[in-house]
């Protein structure tokens, strides 16, 4: 594996009514075989193949792109090339602070593949371009991904200890209906389609006790 990263962040402390933190991260995550794989795709339309059960030049110099697991959400690959995070806050008169998070990335990584039948193993998914065999894993991907949520929230102090806080969230402000999931077989009638999308814009409102 080789991994190449940056990242730049800006931290403002809470001074004069206000407070910001953000970041930028670049990186680049890459797995090569040096041969060292199960076979070679000649077509992955026909499903014909050299040997292996897979494509290794898809995958040589591929990016590393961890599925994720548990709670039903299940082949979301996680590999982001950018990502962004902007959050701060405003105290406002009347003890009314405006907080929110910004959150942008690249889109994640679409797998996609043609399934065919492997004499002597089965069903199973053949993965490689669907331009006609050029690219690498990694290439396909989701669209970009980008978030904003908002708190606006106004305290009340009961005495020098104790404080009521009432609360109003804004989550996905924007109501972007980011697809987190596509079809990606090569072959279905809904190649690329969205299987899952980001929940759409949700109100919430709430009583904060500290004491």
């Amino acid at each position: 594996d080789r991994y190449l990263g940056g990242q730049i962040v800006l931290n403002k402390r809470l001074s004069n009514g206000w407070m910001l933190n953000s970041s930028f991260t670049l990186s680049d995550w890459r797995r090569y075989y040096e041969g060292e794989f199960l076979g070679v795709i000649d077509d992955i339309m026909a499903g014909e193949m050299t040997a292996g059960i897979n494509n290794e030049d898809y995958f040589d110099g591929g990016v590393v792109a961890p599925e994720s697991s548990g709670s039903g959400i299940t082949e979301l690959y996680s590999n982001a090339r950018w990502q962004f995070k902007l959050s701060g806050l405003v105290q406002l008169p009347l003890d009314i602070n405006l907080s929110g998070v910004f959150n942008a990335r690249d889109g994640y990584v679409r797998p996609t593949y043609h399934q065919v039948s492997v004499p002597g193993i089965g069903s199973e998914k053949i993965y490689g371009s669907p331009n006609g065999g050029q690219g690498k894993y990694g290439d396909e991907r989701l669209p970009n991904y980008y978030v904003l949520n908002l708190r606006l929230e106004k305290v009340f102090a009961l005495s020098d200890t104790s404080s009521v806080a009432l609360g109003a969230d804004a989550f996905n402000l924007l109501n972007s209906s980011h697809s987190l999931k596509q079809e990606n077989s090569i072959i279905a009638d809904n190649y690329g389609q969205a299987l899952r999308i980001l929940n759409p814009r949700v109100f919430r409102f709430g009583v904060r006790f500290s004491f």
